[in-house]
């Protein structure tokens, strides 16, 4: 009903997978992706206002050049630039079009994550829990083998690390559960404070 609908709140969720995707395919200049991608977000917001969504939560990208996806040409040793670049992009994009929006949050995953993966300045125990922040629990023995792939009748084509809770990413792009928790810790303030609550 139109009366839940005000009272509502929406979680625009975006992610950075498909900027590999792209890339890989030679697209070197993500910069007209980028730019469509933010006018289809602001469309989306718009549309939820719109509807009388009142409070939408939009995310930032991460460092996705810091994800084990894009640092594993460099033994998860280093963040891969062009990946973090295309994220920066994004975000200026996203606070340009969004930033001064009426009941919009920008949500900062680039922050949380980057205190996390660079184990950021703050003396918070909780960032040095991650053994490496780069490298995955869950990994393929070769690059084209994902997490989870078994070929039937044979072995797992993927290993697990022994306790998970020392990964910030459970595979190529998505935290683990202990890695989630450690980035809601630094956004549940700013998050609760836009809601009111």
């Amino acid at each position: 009903s139109k009366n839940r609908v005000t009272h509502s709140v929406a979680l625009l969720a975006i992610s950075g997978n498909d900027y590999k995707t792209y890339y890989d395919a030679g697209i070197l200049d993500l910069t007209p992706v980028i730019e469509g991608l933010g006018n289809q977000t602001v469309a989306i917001v718009d549309r939820l206002r719109a509807l009388g969504v009142k409070r939408i939560l939009v995310n930032n990208l991460h460092p996705i050049g810091c994800t084990p996806l894009w640092s594993r040409a460099s033994k998860y040793k280093e963040c891969d630039y062009i990946g973090n670049n295309a994220a920066l992009q994004h975000n200026k994009i996203l606070k340009q079009k969004l930033g001064r929006k009426k009941g919009v949050l920008i949500v900062d995953l680039n922050t949380a994550f980057g205190n996390i993966i660079d184990h950021g300045t703050s003396s918070s125990k909780s960032y040095k829990q991650f053994k490496n922040t780069r490298k995955p629990c869950c990994e393929g023995y070769r690059a084209n083998n994902y997490c989870g792939r078994q070929a039937k009748d044979y072995p797992p084509l993927y290993s697990l690390c022994p306790d998970r809770s020392q990964f910030f990413f459970w595979d190529d792009a998505h935290p683990t559960h202990a890695g989630w928790e450690t980035v809601m810790k630094q956004l549940e303030h700013p998050i609760k404070k836009f809601l009111g609550i």
